[in-house]
């Protein structure tokens, strides 16, 4: 249960980073973008991820291949859930398939005392510096348009609320969002927060924690730890 609970959040992880994907700024016709010079290669995400999961054992760590295995059920997923309002369902139901061959990405997922318990990071590096900024911009616009929603999927109903807290990292840009997700008699709340550096974008989730400050201060530490590793394989 908890490693199944952990192999789900790199989905939702990187359709948080995928956003409202229709709004981003496309290519000129015709052409392709040009990679990143800061891209980090795949295996050098690998070896950050290794440092990122240490010596716990329990720990769960998934690159491009292994997110884009998860494709087709995450696609099944995507035709059956329905969103209200409809306004956000291109937020909730983006294309992650596309959104993958914007990246190189890996997540590491560190378990908790239970399942709906644990850390996320994800290190997503873009190859299109534009396509980075876009999807970091596009947090501001799910705050705005899309910060309380419901989905339903197989008669199951679920209402997500989420608002924006502040956070500060030695990254160019820092943001942080608290969401809290209500399924029946369960209710989760995960603390995010995303740091942008170039053409790269880390994202730290705490999921499933008690105290929001608290949740907050780990993040944003765990996500300044991320940096100093991205900073050190960029050198």
């Amino acid at each position: 249960m908890k490693k199944r609970a952990l192999f789900l959040l790199p989905l939702t992880a990187a359709l948080l980073l995928a956003g409202c994907s229709d709004s981003a700024p496309d290519a000129a016709a015709g052409t392709s973008a040009a990679a990143s010079s800061d891209q980090l290669d795949t295996q050098t995400l690998a070896d950050i991820a290794k440092q990122i999961a240490g010596d716990n054992e329990q720990a769960v760590i998934m690159d491009n291949d292994a997110l884009k295995a998860q494709l087709p059920a995450a696609e099944q997923v995507r035709k059956a859930i329905k969103v209200t309002p409809e306004t956000c369902s291109n937020f909730a139901t983006s294309d992650l398939g596309a959104e993958l061959e914007k990246m190189n990405v890996v997540s590491v997922g560190l378990p908790g005392a239970t399942a709906l318990e644990g850390l996320q990071v994800q290190v997503a590096s873009f190859s299109d510096s534009v396509d980075a900024e876009a999807n970091f911009a596009q947090a501001d616009d799910i705050l705005k348009d899309c910060s309380e929603f419901s989905f339903s999927l197989q008669g199951q109903e679920t209402t997500m609320k989420m608002k924006g807290l502040e956070a500060t990292t030695s990254a160019e840009k820092t943001s942080a969002i608290q969401s809290t997700t209500v399924s029946k008699e369960t209710t989760v709340t995960t603390v995010s927060v995303n740091a942008l550096e170039g053409s790269t974008a880390i994202v730290v989730t705490v999921l499933g924690g008690k105290d929001p400050k608290k949740d907050l201060a780990e993040a944003n530490q765990k996500a300044e730890n991320v940096l100093e590793m991205v900073a050190k394989a960029s050198a």
